[in-house]
């Protein structure tokens, strides 16, 4: 069980079975951002063996108490009966108002019993909570864009996506890519991008390259001339709707 003061723990409307706690929330003592972290490094290690690094970025964040230029990092541990049964990543980028969902896994013990549109609602729940501290930060909130294999996109498309990009390529070893030379990339996954906010009065081409230019350039921190943000923005560029 994991042990984390009442008042910090949100219940998921919709879901009542899920509370959710951020990581990065202020209000948090040592022992309890501790007893997170441990959590949320388990779930990572998990189901996203590839991303240690990932995990090695948040603990630098909790001592340095710095999060990356422009961004506003969530890392939601989701609770299930008082025990930790997933995680979800969302980075907010406070100048474009693209919010990147960047991971998120639930222990299919936690999920099985639930109705098929839990994850509507949950990930619907965590947008109006960077709805809500966007307009705190006075600045304006467009669309979210994840990445997703071919094997769930039909979920996200049922959660209100569109697919942006279905050639994506998204850089190995993340943010830190140019420590390893060139960037080499993982070729199996497709980004997909949802209206919220302001955004739903932009044209789909329109918002597919903001949110692939938030995620590829401004988070990521690729060339904007390297082939694979170029052939991104230009698949974007032919949508319709």
């Amino acid at each position: 069980m994991i042990s984390i003061r009442p008042e910090f723990l949100t219940q998921v409307p919709g879901v009542p079975e899920f509370w959710i706690v951020d990581l990065f929330d202020a209000r948090l003592i040592a022992s309890e951002r501790d007893s997170i972290m441990v959590e949320v490094a388990d779930i990572m290690h998990e189901y996203f063996p590839s991303y240690a690094h990932v995990v090695e970025d948040f603990e630098r964040q909790l001592e340095s108490s710095v999060p990356p230029k422009d961004e506003l990092v969530h890392v939601w541990l989701v609770i299930r009966d008082g025990i930790a049964c997933g995680v979800w990543v969302m980075n907010v980028n406070s100048v474009t108002g693209v919010i990147m969902m960047l991971f998120g896994a639930i222990h299919r013990q936690a999920r099985i019993d639930l109705p098929r549109e839990y994850l509507s609602k949950l990930v619907g729940f965590m947008h109006e909570l960077c709805l809500i501290e966007a307009k705190g930060y006075d600045f304006t909130v467009f669309g979210v864009i994840l990445e997703s294999a071919e094997r769930h996109i039909d979920r996200w498309e049922s959660c209100g996506f569109f697919v942006a990009d279905d050639e994506y390529r998204e850089p190995k070893h993340g943010i830190h890519w140019a420590a390893f030379g060139p960037p080499d990339f993982y070729d199996d996954y497709s980004a997909c991008v949802l209206p919220i906010a302001e955004g739903t009065r932009l044209q789909r081409a329109e918002l597919g390259q903001m949110c692939l230019e938030t995620l590829l350039i401004e988070h990521y921190g690729l060339p904007k001339e390297h082939p694979a943000v170029m052939g991104s923005l230009a698949r974007a560029r032919n949508l319709v709707g």
